[in-house]
């Protein structure tokens, strides 16, 4: 719908593995997109985002979750943008959006999550062995 309705390319959209917050409960992982400008005439960009000076807290013995990241990539150069743009970025054709959103945060003591789900976690593709290892003790 955004492609047909607006000079716009979806260039990436999907989960961040490693992002969600340890715990009995894993945290939510983050999403990344990346939106394209294809315009031919200039466009504005303007952005609201939260949680990243004080990230998403988990519950009861968890671990916080991540803080979002945006960027905006113009040719070879990137910029970090801030989470809230007070004025508008100009866009150019071939311009890249790129957002991260924020983690969730764990619930519980990561000890008390199960075998069973952190291997249906990393099959999944949520987390990676080095997380397994580091945040629940679990190796495959």
């Amino acid at each position: 719908m955004i492609e047909a309705t607006y000079p716009l390319r979806i260039r990436r959209y999907g989960i961040v593995p490693d992002t969600g917050g340890a715990g009995r409960h894993r945290g939510g992982n983050s999403f990344i997109r990346e939106y394209e400008y294809l315009g031919e005439t200039e466009g504005l960009m303007s952005l609201r985002s939260d949680k990243r000076d004080y990230r998403p807290h988990g519950l009861y013995g968890r671990q916080k979750g991540t803080g979002p990241v945006s960027h905006l990539i113009q040719g070879e150069e990137m910029i970090e943008l801030p989470v809230l743009v007070t004025e508008p970025y100009p866009l150019k054709k071939g311009d890249i959006f790129r957002h991260i959103s924020p983690s969730g945060g764990g619930f519980g003591a990561p000890s008390e999550r199960s075998a069973n789900d952190i291997r249906h976690d990393l099959e999944a593709g949520l987390i990676s062995a080095d997380t397994a290892m580091r945040d629940y003790g679990y190796t495959a």
